[in-house]
């Protein structure tokens, strides 16, 4: 009889029947460059794409290009949705950035800490109320990319939505603030619009 009873505690306190422990996520490693960790070949081919790219195409190509140039650095979700964001209808573009959000809180929380309290309550109201209430909650005015108006009018809400963490991501990671701004302002379209090539002047006829 004790022999049995020291067999079953024995087989108890086999560590083969114990749960396993949930391994602890490795530190990812910040390596800083003055172009965000990304690729720097990438960036300097999408920086001349960039000026000469019209207004209206801006937020497509500079999407595209942080997806593929930061590939491998940024999280997976976020740079598979910039990268594919151009083939996609832009009213989805918001809602398939928010998803993403929820599988990736660290990331979203570079920009905006408060973003499920911020986001939720305006999920569905109008772009502009959203991005108003958005760029208040989540203190959009200290970064100094944008003003609220230039914001609210952005027209891909997945871009108005990436801006924040992104920016922060890249300054984190080397990127000088006024190069991430200026990005980041491409990526809204929030730029001048290019100016027409000048007319030339018509020869005059000889008589």
């Amino acid at each position: 009889m004790t022999a049995l009873l020291l067999a079953l505690v024995l087989l108890a306190d086999d560590p083969l029947d114990a749960p396993a422990r949930p391994e602890k996520k490795k530190p990812v490693k910040i390596v800083k460059t003055p172009e965000g960790s990304c690729d720097k070949k990438a960036l300097d081919e999408l920086k001349k794409t960039v000026a000469a790219t019209d207004r209206a195409q801006l937020t497509a190509v500079v999407s595209q290009g942080f997806g593929e140039a930061c590939e491998g650095k940024l999280p997976k979700l976020v740079s598979d949705a910039l990268t594919v964001m151009h083939k996609t209808e832009v009213d989805g573009h918001g809602n398939d950035m928010a998803l993403v959000f929820h599988d990736e809180p660290d990331f979203v929380k570079l920009g905006c800490p408060k973003w499920e309290d911020v986001y939720t309550p305006v999920a569905h109201s109008a772009p502009g109320d959203k991005l108003r209430a958005i760029y208040r909650g989540c203190d959009l005015e200290k970064l100094k990319v944008l003003n609220i108006e230039e914001f609210a009018n952005t027209a891909d809400l997945g871009a108005a939505f990436v801006m924040a963490p992104l920016h922060n991501w890249l300054t984190l990671h080397g990127m000088p603030p006024a190069a991430a701004k200026g990005w980041m302002r491409s990526l809204l379209a929030v730029v001048p619009a290019k100016a027409p090539p000048p007319e030339k002047p018509e020869k005059k006829k000889k008589k």
